[in-house]
This record gives C-alpha cells, structure tokens and sequence, in this order.
C-alpha cells in the first residue's frame, strides 16, 4: 500500500480541531514565549562568557541588562531574541512553549507543518505587525489592532491566504494548561517587576 502521507505533516487527530478565534489564548501563549524564549538567548550569552573566563564582558552585561532603560527597551530586546527561536520550534513541531500550553498550532492549509523560512517570515510580521517590537504604547495599539481584525475576520493578516491555526478544544485539561501558562508567565516576569520597583525607590 502506497504511503500518501506529506512529508512534515502535523497530524491534528482529534485533539487540536478548534479553528475558531481565541485571541487570549494566543496573546498568553505569544507573551510567555516572547518572555521564555527571548531570556534563553541572553542566559546562553551569559553562561558562555562565564565559561569561557571572559568575566569581565560576563559583567558588562548584566549591566546592561540591569540599567533603568531596559525597563523600556526590554520587551523589544525579548522579541527581537524570541524570533529565531520561535521560527524554529514552529517548523519543528507546529508549535512553540507558549503555543502548547495555550492549545495553539499554526500549519499550512494542506496540513504540513511551515519550512523554516515561511515560519521566520510570520514570527517576523508577528514580531512588527502584531507586537510593534514591544515598544510602549505602539504595541498596544497595534495588539489591540490584531485582536479587532481576529474578532472581527476569524484570522489574522500574517495568517490569512498563507496558514490555518488550530486550536486544542476547550475543556478541564485546557484550563488548567492555561493557569499553568499564567503562572508561567508572572514567575518569568515577577523578578524583573521587584527589580524596577526596587531601583525606581532608591
């Protein structure tokens, strides 16, 4: 018998059939790999300078990271970081940290899974598109932008005519992979809030 299976085809089962908009499950989702895979990046770049003896550019950066204007600068820093990352994994597996636990999966209409570079090209229009970079106010417009057009049209515009996202459906399991997300999510971020506040007292 002839195998007409697609090479790098994601195979959805029963498990991951929902394609109708979840517009909060997939900001949780995006924020804590945004947050998760942007820091990996940085804590690699720490621990080679380490290892390598090279501890006075070890420091030089945690100076960096630690000064007030990071506070700003930051979440774009992450999403910058993220990308590649991102690109991969979805490639890889249809999916990212973030995207499993939200119950998210991004594919090609035919079911495969995207190449590398059709993955890099949506993570980079999310990246601009959907998280202005993360800069201040910018991307609160342009997030709350995205949410509108998804409500509104069932898909976003980096999506739309190129990819299908499915959704794993809701019930008990999903909820609690979504609290487990959340609590992902403010035990990544918490340390760097104590950390703004404390400089912004002294």
């Amino acid at each position: 018998m002839t195998d007409h299976t697609y090479k790098g085809h994601i195979d959805t089962g029963h498990a991951w059939t929902d394609t109708r908009p979840h517009p909060w499950r997939r900001l949780l989702g995006r924020l804590l790999d945004v947050v998760l895979l942007g820091y990996l990046p940085v804590l690699a770049l720490y621990y080679a300078l380490s290892l390598g003896g090279l501890y006075d550019a070890a420091d030089q950066l945690t100076g960096v990271l630690s000064h007030p204007l990071m506070r700003w600068v930051g979440m774009a820093v992450s999403v910058v970081a993220a990308l590649p990352l991102s690109a991969l994994l979805i490639a890889w597996t249809g999916g990212s940290p973030g995207k499993w636990l939200a119950g998210v999966r991004v594919q090609r209409p035919d079911g495969r899974r995207l190449d590398l570079a059709q993955a890099f090209r949506r993570e980079a229009n999310v990246a601009f598109a959907g998280l202005a970079l993360g800069f201040p106010l910018i991307s609160l417009y342009t997030v709350n932008r995205a949410y509108q057009i998804l409500e509104k049209r069932g898909v976003t515009s980096w999506d739309q005519d190129r990819f299908v996202v499915t959704h794993r459906p809701a019930g008990a399991l999903q909820v609690v992979l979504m609290i487990v997300c959340v609590l992902a999510l403010i035990a990544l971020m918490a340390p760097n809030v104590v950390a703004g506040l404390a400089r912004s007292s002294v």
